[in-house]
Parts: C-alpha cells; structure tokens; sequence
C-alpha cells in the first residue's frame, strides 16, 4: 500500500532486489571517483534532472533510478543496462536492433532546417505506440496470471504507482494514521521508510508536503521530531525541510487519504507515467488532483482510488481539518 494504516507490515525486499542495488551503487561510486572520467556529480545532476540528494541515494543504495535515469545514466557511463545494474556485461557494440531506426532518422533528416519537428513527430508517435503495447502487455500478464496473483484493476492504486504519482506532485496531502512508510523505528536507530527518498528528493525541489495527524493516533512530536531529523541526513537544507509542515487533527479520525496535486507535463515525460495517466485520466481532475484512501486493514495490498466527486469533498475536508488543527 501508499500509506498504511495501524499494524501494517512493511514489504520485504529479495535479495535479488537488494543484489541489484549494491551493484548499481557500486559501479556508480566507481565511475565517479575515476579521475580519469572526468564524470563529476554536478554533471550527472544537471543531465538526469535529479538533485545531489537524490544522486547521493543512488550511490548509498538507499533508492533506485527510474528505468528512464537508468538508460540515461548508462548512456552517460557508456556503458550497458547490465553493468550497470548488475556490475556485468561491458558494452562492446551497439545492439543490432537499434539499427533500423538510426537508418530510418538519417533518411528523414536529410534536411537539417526539419529535423527538430520531424524528431518531435517520429519521437511522439513512437512512444505513444510503445504506450499502448506496454499497457495491453500488463493486461494480458494480468490476465494470465490468474488466481497466481492478485489481479490490478482500474480504481486500485499499488505502492508503484504511488510512488510514481508522488514523485510527480507538486503538493502533496496526507491523512496518515502512522508513518510507516516515512521511517522505521528500531531500537538500533531509526531507518527511512520506503517513501522517504521520495519526499526527501521532492522536498529538495521546493515542493511542499501536508501531513495531516489523526489525534490520539500515536505520539505524533516524538514521531514527527525523529522523521525531521532523518530527513536531514538527505542533505536537505533548512528552507528545503520547512516545505513539510504537519499538523495534529482536534478530532480522531479512522481512515487515512492521500491527495496529489499533479505536475502532467512531468507525470507525461516517462513512458510509465505516460502509461498510468492514460489508464486513470478519468480519476484525475480539473484541477489536476488525483486522490486515493487507505485501507484500514492489511490484507488489500492495493489503496482505492477516489473518483473525481469524492475528490472534491475530501479536498474541501481535509481543509476544513488543516485550519483547526494543531502544528507540531
């Protein structure tokens, strides 16, 4: 789930998903601290569009690049997907299959005074092409899949798509009934939940954060004080982390939501988010809002996405509630 509610176990990574990060933190320190590259980290930030926290991350292990940074980060390598993920594999030679394409442009192209608009208009028609296979490819998995696993409908949110979603929104609102998902408590200090490098990156962009707390739900200052000072250790300057504000409700509340307020420009610039958007444009409305509530049990590993008249109301409640409740 995006958010969970109380008693919510936190998904276990495999190893293989834990073999996959080291490698990539690995190969990306290596590259970095190679002064014969020249590849410095301002560089990387500056054509991958990311932040240094966010680029810190990557070489810690503690997040994962999006499939589109990762095929840009090995074209900056010059190396292949493989090596960079997995530490194996140099590239040794184009892939055969890239080469009808290059053909393809270079006929178009042959006047230079066109190839800015031709690029724009080839670009588009491919990735709306790739669009709609990838999208029938998940809904014949899906379908084959069968009792084997759950299947994901439309109106459902997974923990993917949240992430997605929220690394794409300007302003985000949560009703949380706990932070699982921000930090991890344990008594040998405490550790980021699976959404903070996605709040920390956002924060370090300017933009802004509303957690709403149910009162009497947990010891919200205690809790909010150790999730403040774990954001710090994303190199988050002070004005970066005044951009998440959070307040305690006056009443007591027992179901948590979410509303993000969506940057489309940026959501549309992946294939993924381009994907998603076109599958759910109906729960996405006028003002560019998109808004889910939180299972109040463990067993769903999915939330439910509010349709656009239930999306106005809890706007407009989730309002009322941040006037009168108290800042922590």
């Amino acid at each position: 789930m995006a958010r969970v509610g109380i008693g919510q176990q936190q998904t276990m990574q495999t190893d293989h998903d834990i073999e996959q990060r080291v490698q990539l933190s690995r190969v990306l320190r290596s590259r970095i601290e190679n002064p014969d590259l020249r590849l410095t980290r301002k560089y990387i930030c500056d054509e991958l569009g990311i932040s240094k926290a966010t680029l810190s991350n990557y070489e810690h292990g503690r997040s994962l690049p999006t499939l589109h940074n990762l095929i840009r980060l090995a074209s900056l390598l010059n190396e292949s997907l493989d090596f960079v993920v997995f530490g194996e594999g140099h590239l040794e030679r184009e892939p055969a299959s890239a080469q009808p394409w290059v053909e393809q442009f270079q006929s178009y192209f042959a006047d230079s005074r066109l190839a800015e608009e031709k690029t724009r208009e080839v670009s588009e028609r491919i990735l709306s092409q790739i669009a709609r296979e990838v999208r029938a490819l998940s809904e014949r998995v899906v379908a084959e899949a069968g009792a084997r696993n759950a299947p994901v409908l439309p109106g459902f949110l997974t923990d993917e798509e949240s992430l997605l979603l929220e690394r794409n929104s300007v302003e985000t609102w949560i009703l949380s009934m706990n932070f699982f998902y921000e930090i991890q408590v344990r008594p040998d200090g405490d550790v980021p939940g699976r959404f903070a490098p996605v709040i920390a990156e956002n924060l370090s962009r300017g933009r802004k954060y509303k957690h709403l707390l149910p009162k009497g739900a947990a010891d919200w200052p205690d809790l909010v004080h150790r999730f403040r000072k774990l954001l710090r250790t994303f190199n988050l300057s002070k004005a970066e982390l005044d951009c998440a504000e959070f307040r305690v409700s006056a009443n007591h509340l027992i179901n948590g939501m979410g509303i993000l307020h969506l940057d489309m420009d940026a959501l549309s610039g992946s294939l993924e988010g381009r994907v998603y958007t076109e599958r759910n444009a109906d729960f996405i409305d006028d003002h560019r809002r998109f808004g889910y509530t939180i299972a109040s049990t463990t067993r769903p590993q999915c939330d439910v996405v509010m349709d656009v008249g239930h999306l106005g109301n809890a706007a407009a409640a989730f309002e009322r509630l941040w006037e009168t409740a108290r800042p922590v």
